[in-house]
């Protein structure tokens, strides 16, 4: 004997707000909806009524979802959409393929479907405003502290700067001590579109008493013959400077 349940405002109200609702709302979810109206209405109330009206075929437990059991009041065929952002559920239509599915299955097998449960999860048109927000903003942080620094650093003329020995090319306003590729000093660099720096040799005493004998300025002396060896390569020179 099918038992006849009495007539109840408060479920009848439950059931109300579950059908006008397209987000599978919690207990929780519902109690505070309906509080307002009812302030006598206890959450377990609330629970309760659900219980019936998913025996009575009323409404659906779609499941639990981030521990939390999410309710339908929608009883035709339809999906649902979960953001893994900020666990929203949302009912969503899509075309009706299932059916066909379902005649494929009974010829197939001789089983008889009855329904089915499709879950699609993403992220909510709100999740996805708000992560390209935080993008943007993030991109104009970083360009604004770099329209910072900048402004901080405008007095300081960023150069290139070409290492003559490797060819290593330095951007800053001076050139480094030491070439990271090849080790020579700074004097070895030039900056980039200026003519290459003067041999560091040029200076050397010896260079300049050969320069002023070979212009017959000063009488020729014997020369010491010493050996040079290339720091760079470990070519080694002989004669009274290094080549």
């Amino acid at each position: 004997m099918t038992m006849v349940r009495k007539y109840s405002k408060k479920r009848e109200a439950v059931l109300a707000a579950l059908q006008a609702r397209r987000d599978n709302p919690t207990v929780e979810m519902l109690y505070q909806e309906l509080k307002p109206r009812f302030p006598e209405l206890s959450l377990g109330t609330v629970y309760r009524n659900l219980a019936i009206l998913v025996e009575e075929k009323q409404a659906v437990n779609i499941g639990s979802f981030r521990g939390q059991e999410r309710y339908d009041g929608r009883l035709d065929p339809h999906s649902h959409f979960v953001c893994r952002s900020c666990g929203r559920i949302e009912d969503l239509d899509v075309p009706d393929t299932v059916s066909t599915i379902f005649h494929q299955i009974e010829s197939a097998s001789g089983a008889q479907p009855e329904s089915y449960a499709l879950t699609i999860t993403g992220v909510c048109a709100a999740c996805r405003g708000k992560e390209k927000l935080a993008r943007a903003s993030a991109r104009e942080a970083i360009n604004g502290s770099n329209v910072k620094w900048n402004t901080n650093e405008e007095d300081t003329v960023m150069k290139k700067w070409v290492c003559q020995v490797c060819g290593h090319v330095h951007e800053g306003a001076a050139p480094p001590q030491l070439c990271p590729v090849c080790k020579v000093t700074s004097s070895h660099y030039a900056e980039a579109g200026q003519p290459p720096v003067e041999d560091m040799f040029s200076k050397d005493l010896e260079t300049e008493q050969l320069a002023k004998i070979i212009e017959g300025e000063e009488s020729a002396e014997p020369v010491a013959v010493k050996k040079w060896v290339c720091q760079v390569c470990g070519h080694v020179h002989e004669g009274a400077a290094p080549p």
